[in-house]
């Protein structure tokens, strides 16, 4: 896939034409982090839009007793830091690569004199950031108004459904997840995100492939 294939290819530029998507080309860089590499720091002058092209992405914040809150896993295709689009807040979270990881960075300042210049795009990228915003609030509602194991259940199926890798044993979550990391997503304690994980395996409703989840359709 080309380069302007795979930028048309993210939800942010879907529906870009030719001409638009070759303005947006132009001002893609590429940079390579390494494994649990900083990407950058919650409070830092949000000044980039970042798209992971390959590799797997955690985004966290820290609270004020310095416990680490893990808020999303990203894999390929997906876009961070969008929001400093249209503030001049700082980052409100932290990123940092979960392995080696490519992604594709936009300046702030290149990204407004585009928007500024091109009403068409600006609309565009308006109203694929409502529709984020509209499934982001979606899936807070859904694991909002259910018990730890309904939440860790949804987050499970919204990861297979959004990065899974269809297998024998069933769909498999290609990145690694630690227990922490689901427990902080769902609001749990540790303890509890593993007792309801080996419940979940003990029903064969995932598995364990490489340490990574492999979710049973029959959970979907």
């Amino acid at each position: 896939m080309g380069k302007t294939d795979c930028i048309k290819s993210l939800y942010f530029f879907a529906d870009l034409d030719k001409r638009e998507l070759n303005e947006v080309v132009e001002l893609a860089q590429k940079k390579i982090f390494k494994k649990n590499e900083i990407i950058f720091n919650q409070g830092d002058r949000a000044d980039k839009i970042f798209i992971v092209k390959e590799g797997n992405i955690k985004l966290f914040k820290i609270s004020e007793d310095g416990k680490q809150l893990t808020l999303e896993i990203l894999s390929g295709n997906n876009v961070f830091g969008e929001n400093s689009l249209f503030s001049d807040e700082c980052y409100s979270m932290s990123a940092q690569s979960i392995d080696e990881t490519c992604v594709t960075i936009y300046y702030k300042d290149d990204m407004e004199k585009l928007l500024k210049s091109n009403p068409t795009i600006s609309l565009k990228v308006i109203k694929t950031l409502s529709k984020k915003l509209y499934l982001s609030n979606e899936f807070v509602s859904n694991i909002a108004f259910n018990d730890a194991r309904g939440r860790l259940i949804n987050v499970l199926k919204k990861f297979a459904v959004d990065y899974g890798v269809h297998t024998e044993q069933g769909i498999l979550i290609d990145f690694y997840l630690t227990h922490q990391d689901l427990a902080s997503i769902i609001n749990a304690s540790r303890t509890t995100t593993t007792n309801i994980l080996l419940s979940l395996r003990e029903e064969g409703l995932i598995s364990i492939k490489d340490r990574k989840i492999v979710v049973d359709k029959a959970l979907l």
